[in-house]
């Protein structure tokens, strides 16, 4: 379903229950389509409130039910200390020094660039 139908939906049956998303998994896919539907729905007078919901909070609201998934996961991160292993395994290739914090650096999500 593209962005403008999308829009439709919301302008005619409201951010109750819907949520907007985007598949990055296979085939032509737009990464920044819910940004864009986002985008789209303010421009067309959908409620900002209305876009906040169906961009973000409704979709939190539905997976955070099962307990793995928590808001706080990703505005509060854990310090990053990439020297331990999961399951056996490093995230570390090519001879790469670990990554280690000493407190969770929020100004490193706002980069763009990934060294």
């Amino acid at each position: 379903m593209g962005n403008a139908r999308m829009v439709d939906i919301l302008a005619e049956y409201g951010a109750n229950r819907i949520m907007v998303d985007s598949a990055c998994d296979w085939g032509i896919s737009e990464p920044l389509g819910v940004a864009k539907t986002a985008k789209l729905a303010l421009e067309r007078g959908i409620p900002e409130e209305h876009v906040r919901l169906v961009c973000y909070q409704n979709a939190l609201d539905a997976y955070s039910q099962s307990g793995q998934m928590h808001e706080d996961g990703w505005l509060n991160p854990p310090a990053i200390d990439q020297r331990g292993l999961d399951a056996g395994n490093s995230v570390l290739r090519g001879g790469r020094e670990p990554v280690v914090e000493e407190s969770s650096d929020k100004h490193s999500l706002n980069k763009l660039i990934i060294e």
